[in-house]
């Protein structure tokens, strides 16, 4: 699939909020209609991504279809974090409640800036 085609299909299918507070990230999307066992979340250095399973529609043959509006591809959605998010399995926090997927992503403190005399 053409990623930029899957990535406004994931943004408009898997709608998402995003907010800094100030010792953590947190990010609520909505994602009706699937399971637990839906989802691939995976970090990277500084990336977390999350993919679901390909969702399908069934179809009969004699269905005489009025609106077929709803999703049900596979979703991707990325979100690349500003330096100090800590992205270890053992820190992001996922739960998956009622249709909504919510991470929790800690930070370090930021570091107060230091000058340098020359």
């Amino acid at each position: 699939a053409d990623a930029k085609k899957m990535a406004s299909f994931s943004k408009k299918n898997a709608p998402a909020d995003w907010v800094q507070r100030s010792d953590h990230h947190l990010i609520t999307i909505d994602m009706p209609g699937l399971s637990h066992e839906d989802f691939k979340i995976t970090t990277d250095a500084n990336e977390i991504t999350i993919k679901t399973k390909e969702r399908e529609r069934v179809e009969l043959e004699d269905d005489k279809w009025h609106a077929k509006e709803r999703y049900v591809g596979a979703v991707v959605r990325k979100f690349e974090f500003p330096e100090g998010a800590k992205l270890s399995k053992e820190d992001v926090e996922a739960v998956f409640d009622n249709g909504v997927l919510t991470l929790k992503v800690p930070t370090d403190p930021e570091k107060p800036k230091e000058t340098i005399t020359i």
